[in-house]
C-alpha cells in the first residue's frame, strides 16, 4: 500500500492493517528504521513502578520455587495472565 507523508513527518496507517493488529488512538508506535525502511511495531508504555513491583513479585516467585514451594507455579500463572492482559 502506498501513503502520502504529509506535514509534521505524519502518515496515515491504512485502515485494515490498523484494524488487524488492533491499534487504537492513542496507541503507542516504536518507529525505527531497518535497511532502508521505516517500520512501526505497537508497543505498551509500563512505569517504572510497575516493573519494579514485577521484578519484586518474580524474585519472590524465584526464591520459593527454589525452596520446593509447588504453590508459587499458581502464582507465576498469575502474573504470566495479568501481564497478557496488560499487554493487549
Amino acid at each position: 500500500m502506498i501513503v502520502e507523508f504529509r506535514q509534521k513527518g505524519q502518515i496515515t496507517i491504512p485502515r485494515d492493517i490498523v484494524r488487524k493488529l488492533g491499534i487504537k488512538e492513542g496507541d503507542k508506535l516504536e518507529v525505527t528504521e531497518e535497511n532502508g525502511a521505516i517500520k512501526l511495531v505497537p508497543v505498551v508504555v509500563c512505569p517504572a513502578c510497575s516493573i519494579q513491583a514485577l521484578q519484586k513479585e518474580l524474585s519472590e516467585i524465584k526464591i520459593g520455587l527454589q525452596g520446593g514451594n509447588e504453590s508459587q507455579l499458581d502464582r507465576l500463572e498469575t502474573v504470566i495472565q495479568s501481564m497478557e492482559i496488560i499487554t493487549k
